[in-house]
């Protein structure tokens, strides 16, 4: 059985990183490969492969508190 998981929604790493993928163009053919893999993670955040937790820089991770 392959674990499945819907995600919470598509955060960026960087604010950078936002602004540059939001200044494509919509018909840019990498734009349109982003979305794809964007909407496969959000149905099921587990698809692709997985790094191992000790291989993902620090800076990457964010803790999320519940309150």
């Amino acid at each position: 059985m392959a674990l499945s998981k819907p995600s919470d929604g598509i955060i960026f790493a960087d604010i950078a990183l936002e602004k540059a993928f939001n200044n494509l163009a919509e018909n840019s053919p990498l734009k349109k490969s982003l979305k794809r893999v964007m909407e496969k993670l959000k149905a099921n955040i587990f698809c692709g492969e997985n790094i191992p937790k000790d291989r993902i820089p620090k800076e990457y991770v964010q803790k999320r508190f519940r309150y």
